[in-house]
């Protein structure tokens, strides 16, 4: 079931009062799905997606509370044009409305007239009842929401195709990447507990084994965690100019300063520290200057900037001279990860190697 409501507190009303009608009860009784959206001129839109187990609680916490400390929902609340969709299914349980609230900020993140989307952060879940059904109730919501909005929810395969799906931070991940995430997330407290310095991660595995993905994620939770209190300083960089490009727009959609997105050779020539540095596709770093890089190997020299550095490398997708090319040298790195149980290695099956035998190096050099 999904009903569409004015975001205003007439709106409000219309929810409260359908508390008592039995034909609405899985709206106002079950865990609902929330897409706040305002519609700006020229087709541009801002959307807040949520989930609740009180849909008429949150909306009044939304409208009245939420806009003296947030500006988004003050904007929200201000709008004149601001609509609320809001989803229920006889089969939602926690679980699958988060789940279902990731899918819908997965699409909405990759849709072109959506241009902020707000969220908390994300809520990976595994396995429960019923989660096979999630992708066919998905579906069917999108579906729905298509037939009532086609300028905010495009055609599903169309935005499959695009580039900004494939790397969002939103896309549901397996058991093996989950656990791989959470072994890096428990490298970066202890490092930063213990003020250590240059903590190499390494994240290996063919074409395809979700290492992008593991990568965007892990950026859009940091970016959003605190230690201390305070923020963490998070960098993600690649030696790829499109790939940038879709970071940032990622980052400018979701509220995320797009100044942490960048390449290698200007991070390192500003000379600031970091407590993370992601780096996705690492083979594409160099290992002797060129252009405006006056060093000879900038995962060294992102090594002395940052606290911990997680890098994404595939050994074949090696290509030119002033990437790293050196098998010792890779050898090494492998060794200095794999010994501090640093290596994870995501296959077709994203399985990972960490903490096996450290006398026998699964990590083969094909160079």
């Amino acid at each position: 079931m999904i009903k569409e409501y004015p975001y205003n507190n007439q709106g409000l009303k219309e929810l409260e009062e359908g508390e008592s009608r039995e034909e609405s009860k899985i709206i106002s009784r079950y865990p609902t799905v929330y897409v706040v959206n305002d519609k700006k001129k020229k087709k541009i839109y801002s959307v807040y997606v949520g989930e609740t187990n009180n849909i008429a609680k949150r909306t009044a916490q939304h409208l009245h509370d939420d806009p003296k400390s947030r500006e988004d929902w003050r904007e929200l609340s201000e709008s004149k044009t601001a609509k609320m969709y809001v989803i229920g299914h006889q089969h939602f349980n926690k679980s699958m409305t988060l789940d279902i609230e990731n899918q819908l900020m997965l699409y909405l993140s990759s849709v072109e007239n959506v241009k902020a989307l707000y969220n908390r952060r994300s809520n990976d879940q595994d396995k429960y009842y019923p989660v096979n059904e999630v992708q066919d109730i998905f579906t069917q919501i999108w579906t729905q929401l298509h037939q009532k909005n086609s300028e905010l929810f495009p055609a599903m395969d169309v935005l499959k195709d695009l580039a900004i799906f494939k790397a969002s931070p939103f896309h549901k991940l397996t058991h093996e990447q989950l656990e791989a995430k959470n072994l890096i997330m428990e490298r970066v407290n202890s490092s930063l507990d213990n003020d250590e310095e240059g903590q190499l991660i390494m994240v290996t595995g063919e074409a395809g084994a979700g290492k992008t993905v593991l990568l965007s994620n892990l950026f859009y939770d940091l970016v959003g965690y605190k230690k201390y209190g305070h923020p963490l300083n998070v960098h993600i960089m690649v030696n790829h100019d499109e790939q940038v490009k879709v970071y940032r727009k990622i980052s400018k959609k979701l509220g995320i300063d797009v100044n942490l997105v960048g390449k290698p050779t200007s991070f390192i020539n500003k000379g600031e520290k970091a407590d993370v540095i992601l780096v996705d596709e690492a083979h594409l770093l160099w290992t002797q200057g060129k252009q405006s890089y006056q060093g000879t190997n900038q995962l060294e020299d992102l090594r002395k900037l940052g606290k911990v550095v997680v890098i994404i490398f595939d050994q074949h997708q090696v290509l030119r001279s002033q990437q790293i090319v050196d098998a010792a040298q890779l050898q090494r790195m492998v060794g200095e990860a794999l010994k501090s149980d640093n290596l994870i290695e995501l296959k077709n099956q994203l399985r990972i190697d960490a903490n096996e035998s450290r006398q026998i190096v699964k990590f083969k050099l094909n160079i």
